[in-house]
């Protein structure tokens, strides 16, 4: 809801048959926030607008992954756990670093190894 309240034609439609203590609250924390937001933009001459970054291709992985796929050995049988394991966190690393770049594809490439991985082991 944050997000999107920061976005100039930002919207949260919340369904619900009433409104909760949570939701209201989070409603009055956003248009407090609003409200600041917009008195600073008054007092230093700022017009909101949008960022314009290109579409990306959101099918694609990027040639990091692949790299990594390619490192990845698919022979698990041939690994210890302690190796498996080691795999299973650099993964992880991976994982974390794309998802706090933004790049939700890559990281759900590697959340969906780990589990390849980690279903390999309880076998």
């Amino acid at each position: 809801m944050g997000r999107a309240a920061r976005n100039v034609k930002g919207r949260v439609i919340m369904y619900a048959d009433t409104i909760t203590k949570s939701m209201k609250a989070c409603i009055d924390e956003t248009n407090r926030r609003r409200e600041i937001q917009e008195k600073y933009n008054i007092d230093n001459n700022i017009t909101p607008k949008s960022i314009n970054k290109k579409v990306r291709d959101l099918i694609s992985i990027s040639t990091d992954s692949l790299k990594i796929e390619n490192d990845i050995k698919k022979d698990y049988e041939s690994m210890t756990d302690s190796e498996l394991q080691k795999v299973i966190n650099t993964l992880r690393k991976h994982m974390n670093e794309a998802s706090v770049e933004f790049r939700f594809e890559e990281a759900a490439f590697f959340r969906d190894k780990i589990k390849e991985i980690k279903e390999y082991i309880k076998k």
